[in-house]
């Protein structure tokens, strides 16, 4: 995702391809349930570090030092067979991204069924 595609998607509300969840206390824990629910249909992504005020997305304003322990504790995660059977992420599915208000961590979930 480019920046100009990352600045149109965060003019947009969620829906059943977009997920916006916060992640100043860290990866949120019903993150599984949106990558399930992507994952069994026709894939999404997911933007952590964006909050939703007035339904809209709100950049949650993290560091690069965030984004990248987040980055890190998503990939422990995926590859836990607890939370995922097999991991079907790839390094292009998982990456960060600077806005004027600051980073994002963007995961874009594939269809998988």
């Amino acid at each position: 995702m480019t920046i100009e595609q990352l600045k149109t998607t965060l003019t947009r509300k969620e829906n059943v391809v977009i997920e916006y969840k916060t992640a100043k206390g860290g990866i949120p824990a019903n993150m599984w349930d949106t990558v399930s629910a992507f994952a069994n249909t026709n894939g999404g992504v997911i933007f952590f570090g964006v909050a939703e005020k007035n339904k809209m997305p709100v950049v949650d304003g993290l560091t690069r030092d965030e984004v990248i322990d987040l980055k890190k504790k998503f990939w422990d995660l995926a590859n836990n067979r607890q939370n995922l059977n097999l991991c079907f992420f790839n390094e292009d599915d998982v990456h960060e991204a600077e806005t004027e208000k600051g980073w994002v961590l963007v995961i874009e979930v594939i269809r998988v069924v």
